[in-house]
């Protein structure tokens, strides 16, 4: 087994991902729902979109975007 194998991190279950997906849906629609129903103003709802961005940039693994780095080592 080499250093390379070594160091690989499993990927995310997409059923992981998915629960926080719905994580931050709920999240934005209480927001969403809390402030409509305080103020009247349906902008309280731009919060969905808000929360699954954020949510993204904590969830979200931008290496799984990579392409694999293949160094010819394993070629025979």
């Amino acid at each position: 087994m080499t250093d390379k194998e070594v160091r690989r991190v499993a990927p995310r279950p997409s059923i992981r991902r998915l629960g926080w997906l719905l994580v931050c849906l709920a999240a934005g629609l209480a927001v969403g729902v809390a402030g409509s129903l305080v103020t009247g103003a349906q902008a309280w709802y731009l919060a969905v979109p808000a929360a699954i961005a954020i949510g993204w940039l904590f969830v979200a693994d931008p290496t799984q975007c990579a392409p694999r780095k293949d160094d010819g080592a394993s070629r025979s």
